[in-house]
């Protein structure tokens, strides 16, 4: 059964004027049932008109994560998708991972855009995998500037910069996400505000738990069949 999550948080931008405390505060969100699609034209613009204030929040399938690792097809970096706003500017957000001779799982988140790249270092061997909850969470924030780009852990004190990787302040038009592989994503939730690291925690916590366990959406489908099936006979 599978029981454990890896949360993604993709957070964009420095400062916000409005906060997001919980899931109800996305502008945008989907599941695996719905199906992942290009958002085209969908913009996640705070207040003003630049498009660093974004925040986007992940949830894989940690137990198919592992999977793609014993399949070899996580050995190098797999894009999940790319983020890109109005100026043409990209960040592909992509995972790669390895498992050792003592069967230790190793995750690496990894940001890239143009010849710049950087990657987390061992997700799963620090401070973004909890071993009680099954979960790993990391956030990346783009910032104002030439400030660059962030991969953060879970709780938000340790991150890894690339001043090299920036949108460049973009203003008008839109952001738009292009999925690349959707086999280990469960949920994808975005808000129109730049999240505290207190709030990348607390909103990535809240989507892993929102994210229904396999077993338990299974039980709930047979359940709403034998529903129909009973009121057929009625």
């Amino acid at each position: 059964m599978k029981t454990t999550l890896v949360t993604a948080a993709l957070c964009l931008g420095l400062a916000a004027s409005a906060s997001a405390t919980d899931l109800a505060d996305a502008v945008y969100s989907t599941v695996s049932s719905e199906g992942f699609t290009n958002l085209t034209g969908t913009t996640f613009s705070s207040a003003g008109s630049t498009r660093d204030l974004t925040t986007i929040v992940v949830v894989l399938d940690y137990s198919t994560v592992t999977s793609l690792i014993d399949s070899g097809e996580l050995s190098s970096a797999t894009t999940l998708f790319t983020f890109s706003n109005s100026n043409g500017n990209g960040i592909a957000v992509s995972i790669s991972g390895s498992q050792s001779e003592s069967g230790e799982y190793t995750l690496v988140a990894n940001i890239a855009s143009g010849s710049y790249s950087k990657d987390s270092g061992n997700l799963l061997n620090t401070t973004s995998y909890d071993a009680e909850t099954g979960t790993i969470t990391f956030s990346v924030q783009t910032m104002d500037g030439s400030n660059g780009t962030r991969i953060y852990a879970a709780d938000g004190t340790v991150y890894w910069s690339q001043s090299n990787i920036r949108w460049s302040q973009a203003t008008d038009g839109y952001n738009q996400i292009t999925y690349s592989s959707t086999d280990a994503l469960l949920a994808v939730y975005a808000f129109n505000s730049a999240l505290s690291s207190e709030e990348i925690t607390s909103i990535s916590a809240q989507a892993a738990a929102a994210v229904p366990e396999p077993a338990t959406a299974t039980l709930g489908l047979l359940a709403l069949g034998a529903l129909a099936l009973r009121r057929r006979r009625a």
